[in-house]
């Protein structure tokens, strides 16, 4: 028998199965095979298989919001808090395009974002989200940052005020505040172009690729995403 092979899976779509029994099992077969279990999971993305269970088939950023409380109630509070911090930088990158201001590279990153006219509410707020200890306060921290977002959002008068709501999925207890603003933007998008990159929403911020690829030879590589 082998004794250095890990044990996989491909990945597991979150909302088919239950945090608690997912972790248990996992934990089952990471014993059983001395603690060489590798457990993938993800969002999940096929909504004709949501359809053939019939389970609602949520935005993207909702249900990968859902995880901060998806990975804490599994017991994996680390896995919880990294999740919780990638979407305070992504609440972060809102702000910034909200003011029409640019988000510089990591160095430099939360220094502007303090020098934002939302920086001394929200910084606080934000803080609250990578300080918690429990997945329950950083998901609190979180839908209070949102709603914040949302308020930004309707001072600027691009659409009718958005109506935010509480989503749970399939009822269980973790909380994420939706308020369906790229559905209410993309009818007052005149630009074609602009268009179109709206219409592959949710395809994350180009300065995912500008952190991978950034030197200046590798320019072509980024303008031949949008082509």
């Amino acid at each position: 028998m082998t004794s250095t092979l890990r044990v996989g899976s491909y990945v597991y779509a979150n909302d088919f199965r239950h945090p608690v029994l997912l972790a248990r099992e996992a934990a089952e077969i990471d014993r059983l095979s001395g603690g060489r279990m590798e457990l993938g999971i993800g969002a999940g993305w096929s909504r004709s298989e949501y359809e053939m269970v019939g389970i609602p088939f949520d935005e993207g950023a909702v249900r990968a919001m859902n995880l901060v409380g998806r990975a804490g109630a599994a017991g994996d509070e680390l896995g919880s808090s990294v999740i919780g911090s990638r979407l305070v930088s992504d609440l972060m990158r809102l702000a910034f395009l909200m003011e029409r201001q640019y988000a510089p590279y990591s160095k430099w990153f939360g220094t502007a974002f303090s020098r934002l006219a939302c920086g001394s509410e929200l910084t606080p707020v934000l803080w609250d989200v990578g300080r918690a200890q429990a997945w329950q306060d950083r998901e609190a921290a979180l839908m209070t940052a949102y709603q914040r977002l949302a308020e930004m959002h309707d001072a600027l008068g691009l659409t009718a005020p958005v109506t935010t709501k509480v989503v749970q999925l399939w009822d269980r207890p973790f909380k994420v505040a939706w308020a369906d603003i790229p559905d209410l933007l993309l009818p007052v998008i005149q630009d074609p172009a602009v268009v179109s990159i709206a219409q592959r929403w949710p395809v994350g911020p180009v300065d995912q690729f500008r952190e991978l690829i950034w030197t200046p030879k590798n320019r072509p590589l980024l303008l031949r995403l949008f082509d």
